[in-house]
């Protein structure tokens, strides 16, 4: 157990937004996209490859790797959607760090939105979900005194995102063994291009 008053900095986490329909995310479709990612530098960081998990059932569906991150579409937690990975040292607050990665899923998942193959199936994301998993059961084990020490920072970001919209943020704690996560949920509808402008 950490003294009191320890922060949690923050390095490895994740932020994951959900598809308003899961069928618009057509898994064979983000090959090529990931691909083109890559090559015109479409999101921010160093891009590395694209990896193929359709396989795999309720598996990871398909990653676009990266060095300081990775962008998955993903079906393994929840409904389909993007999930953001950080898994290196950010710089900054924990605040900072929040708000960069946060920024980084919306702006990708903006981004995947305005692809043709995407846009044409009517891909939309659901801005007023968001699902927050830290992904260090070591630093941030799954429980209450983790949830004090972060919850500050997370709504601290929530209210960049949501001004003046009651937000409802609740810890997954079913399984104490499991990665500390949130779910975050405003109560009126959001589009992520208009996240992206507040943040």
């Amino acid at each position: 157990m950490m003294p009191a008053g320890t922060a949690v900095l923050l390095e490895k986490f994740c932020f994951k937004l959900y598809a308003r329909d899961p069928g618009t995310i057509e898994l064979d479709d983000a090959i090529p996209v990931f691909h083109r990612w890559i090559q015109n530098r479409t999101v921010q960081g160093m891009l590395i490859d694209v990896a193929d998990y359709r396989h795999v059932p309720d598996g990871p569906g398909v990653i676009l790797i990266g060095h300081e991150a990775d962008y998955f579409l993903d079906r393994s937690e929840g409904p389909s959607g993007l999930l953001y990975s950080r898994k290196r040292m950010a710089e900054g607050s924990n605040v900072d760090r929040l708000r960069a990665g946060l920024g980084h899923a919306l702006r990708a998942c903006l981004a995947l939105e305005r692809e043709a193959e995407f846009a044409d199936l009517g891909l939309e994301f659901a801005g007023e979900r968001l699902r927050f998993v830290v992904n260090d059961r070591l630093a941030a084990p799954n429980d209450d005194e983790t949830l004090q020490r972060l919850q500050p920072d997370v709504e601290t970001v929530v209210r960049e995102v949501y001004p003046g919209d009651p937000v409802r943020i609740e810890r997954e704690a079913a399984d104490p063994r499991g990665r500390f996560t949130l779910h975050i949920t405003a109560s009126k509808p959001n589009d992520v291009a208009t996240l992206v402008e507040r943040l």
